[in-house]
């Protein structure tokens, strides 16, 4: 067996649901993304199993899983974006002629709402699927001022890989992982306080500040009075 395999699922491992079908799996998922394909890779070598088990935080629904190696596709999904974090394993992402790896030292990958086709090896990660408007307004807050989502369009309509080896991304990506654990808490869901905690609200918000630049903080970067003055500038023209 794969050494992947024997690694614990990110929450709720001992609830964890068995698929060894992968139509019957593809049929299931069909329901909540446009799957257009989807297959084992080298099915005699490597008998099909998947392994996963989904936990809610508000609107968001997370999914954690193992799987053997797969191939497929997914259609356009618009107005959502597809975020796949990557625990043990790798897997790789084709979007209009561009490939994007993700492995344990580049973990996360973004889409914003294109069709992809996909490839992975033997694989431990996890998936959610975001409100691409609401990430955008979530930005926008971080901001403040008042400044517009349109600025960080660029960011959130363009497919990202974030990678450990940079020093912010890699802090947000650890602690994004933190806030997962959170989910396998069932002493906070029993008492209601998991949902009081508002996880995807902080989700939100860890995944605006790693995806859109512009929020970093850091000493020069950031946003300058002049990118503030340019949105007002873009608001009066819009309103007069």
């Amino acid at each position: 067996m794969d050494p992947v395999s024997q690694f614990p699922l990110v929450f709720h491992d001992q609830q964890a649901v068995v698929d060894l079908d992968p139509q019957a799996l593809a049929t299931k998922l069909a329901q909540h993304f446009p799957v257009e394909d989807f297959a084992p890779r080298n099915p005699l070598l490597n008998p099909f199993r998947h392994r996963a088990s989904t936990a809610l935080a508000g609107d968001l629904t997370l999914t954690s899983g193992y799987t053997s190696p797969i191939h497929g596709r997914i259609g356009d999904n618009p107005g959502v974006g597809a975020i796949n974090i990557c625990y043990q394993g790798e897997s790789s992402y084709g979007v209009d002629g561009n490939t994007f790896h993700i492995h344990a030292e580049a973990p996360l990958y973004f889409n914003p709402g294109f069709s992809y086709n996909y490839t992975t090896g033997h694989y431990n990660g996890l998936v959610l699927h975001v409100d691409l408007q609401r990430l955008q307004d979530t930005a926008a807050a971080i901001g403040g001022m008042g400044l517009s989502g349109r600025r960080f369009v660029p960011d959130l309509q363009r497919p990202q890989v974030l990678s450990m080896t940079e020093n912010r991304q890699a802090t947000l990506l650890i602690t994004m992982r933190r806030a997962f654990a959170l989910l396998d808490a069932p002493e906070l869901q029993a008492r209601g306080d998991l949902a009081a905690l508002q996880i995807d609200d902080l989700i939100y918000r860890i995944l605006a500040l790693a995806l859109c630049p512009q929020l970093d903080g850091g000493e020069g970067k950031g946003l300058s009075r002049e990118l503030i003055f340019e949105e007002l500038l873009e608001w009066i023209g819009a309103n007069l």
